[in-house]
């Protein structure tokens, strides 16, 4: 996992998501999401919207009260046509709560495996934070991280 990169002054946090151990087929992978706010101010909400690749598909993530959590089902953004405004294969977990100076937020996500992920395949998990500040740097707002698929059984 990279550790995180310093926000400057009026810009939103930094996320980054951390590799999961390798993983098989048809099972469940858990990665931890953290978010960063390198001051020097205090951030004030924010989401990140999560990227799942083909072969990944969301299970469960954080608990926190202050955290929702909105499952991508829409293919064109457009909610007048039974979506909710994310695009499938993403996940969307906003809050609205600031993010105080020099704190760090982390909550994990399960996903799950699907059984045809060919062997020694790396599925690529992409994470990208959004706050309602102007953000003057938005290098230190996404990151990705892969992870191993094995899909041999261990006898």
């Amino acid at each position: 996992m990279k550790p995180p990169i310093p926000a400057k002054a009026g810009s939103p946090p930094s996320v980054r998501v951390s590799s999961a151990a390798a993983g098989s087929g048809a099972s469940n992978l858990t990665h931890t999401v953290t978010v960063t706010n390198a001051g020097p101010s205090d951030a004030s909400g924010w989401s990140v919207l999560d990227t799942l690749p083909t072969g990944m598909s969301y299970v469960s993530g954080p608990s926190d009260a202050d955290i929702t959590v909105t499952v991508g089902n829409d293919t064109d953004l457009d909610v007048t046509n039974g979506g909710n405004g994310v695009l499938a294969g993403t996940v969307l977990f906003a809050s609205d709560t600031d993010l105080a100076n020099d704190v760090t937020r982390s909550f994990d996500i399960t996903v799950f495996v699907d059984a045809d992920v060919s062997a020694d395949a790396t599925l690529s998990n992409t994470v990208a934070v959004t706050g309602q500040d102007p953000d003057p740097t938005p290098d230190n707002n996404d990151d990705t991280e892969p992870t191993p698929i094995d899909t041999e059984m261990e006898l």
